[in-house]
């Protein structure tokens, strides 16, 4: 009888070392897939904060061009650093201006709303980051 346990004794080892490789295979393969997914979401996230600042840069220019000319009407594409983004038309009631800017970056869109009081004095009432639709 000895004889016969033998070849089982081999096919246990065997089957253990494919059930442990399995195991690690199945291991790695799921580490893997994490790591691109973070990589992902890094780069999600990268192309969000360029994007902001895109859109900042976009209202600082509207801003600069809008002191210079208190007509200026907005509605142009303005390209900053190989990034393009859009001034819509400001909005003007009375002394009172309003400026709309937002750049897309990698599929991720910032947008950026400027509230000036006042035009003559250039009083900045509120700068908001309008959150995405």
């Amino acid at each position: 009888m000895s004889r016969d346990l033998k070849p089982h004794r081999g096919f246990a080892a065997m089957l253990a070392v494919v059930v442990i490789g399995s195991i690690g295979l199945a291991a790695v393969l799921n580490s893997t897939a994490l790591y691109i997914e973070e990589s992902r979401e890094v780069e999600k996230r990268a192309a969000a904060i360029q994007a902001r600042t895109a859109a900042y840069s976009c209202a600082n220019v509207a801003m600069l061009r809008l002191r210079k000319n208190r007509d200026y009407g907005g509605n142009e594409n303005v390209k900053k650093n190989k990034v393009d983004c859009d001034i819509k038309p400001v909005n003007a009631n009375g002394e009172a201006r309003t400026i709309h800017a937002q750049a897309t970056v990698g599929g991720q869109t910032s947008r950026v709303k400027v509230d000036i009081q006042d035009i003559d004095y250039f009083f900045l009432n509120s700068w908001t980051e309008i959150p995405p639709q």
